[in-house]
């Protein structure tokens, strides 16, 4: 007859649960920190490329209608009947351009959205806060007109997509660079006037 032997050493003491604990709670913090670093990039990514996208759609609507296609900063772009925000951006106030924007053909050439003008795009919401990012004009714009060539009215332009309140993603900091001529690119170092 065989007898099975019991050890009643073989349990985990304390010191080792403690240790155990203690790598599963650093590992934890190093992977939600590696976690929110990509969300942030992310939304960043997402953003740059929406108003980039955005961009480039209202130049060549433009050139296809014979000019006079305004694209505008609006926080309620989701509603029933938005309308063009008339408060600049200010990445320490708002959201900027993350709030939303509009894309209309302005076919009474007053430069603000009436009811004559025909809504070509609408985006909403990309930052819910400042503190999740911000979409800045530099110089401080609510709006860009394209003409029949696909020209910007105005001097060069850049747009500084960022997490605004957060200083270590400066280096997540994304650029559009609009010249004169109205072509739209995407840089990850601030815009140069050239």
């Amino acid at each position: 007859m065989c007898r099975l032997h019991i050890d009643k050493k073989s349990g985990v003491t304390i010191v080792e649960l403690l240790i155990v604990l203690t790598i599963i709670g650093v590992l934890s913090q190093l992977a939600i920190g590696s976690y929110s670093k990509l969300v942030t990039r992310t939304r960043i990514y997402i953003a740059t490329s929406e108003l980039h996208a955005s961009l480039l759609y209202a130049r060549s609507e433009a050139i296809k209608h014979g000019g006079s296609v305004i694209i505008c900063r609006s926080s309620n772009a989701d509603s029933a009947t938005p309308s063009c925000d008339s408060d600049m951006s200010d990445g320490n106030l708002n959201s900027g351009w993350g709030a939303g924007w509009i894309i209309y053909k302005d076919r009474d050439q007053d430069g603000t959205l009436s009811t004559e003008d025909t809504i070509l795009r609408v985006r909403g919401k990309l930052f819910s806060s400042s503190d999740q990012g911000s979409i800045i004009p530099s110089p401080k714009r609510k709006q860009i007109k394209f003409n029949e060539f696909g020209q910007v009215y105005g001097t060069f332009l850049q747009f500084k997509i960022s997490q605004a309140k957060s200083p270590e993603s400066i280096a997540d900091a994304k650029y559009i660079c609009i010249a004169s001529g109205g072509r739209a690119r995407v840089d990850k170092i601030a815009c140069s006037a050239k």
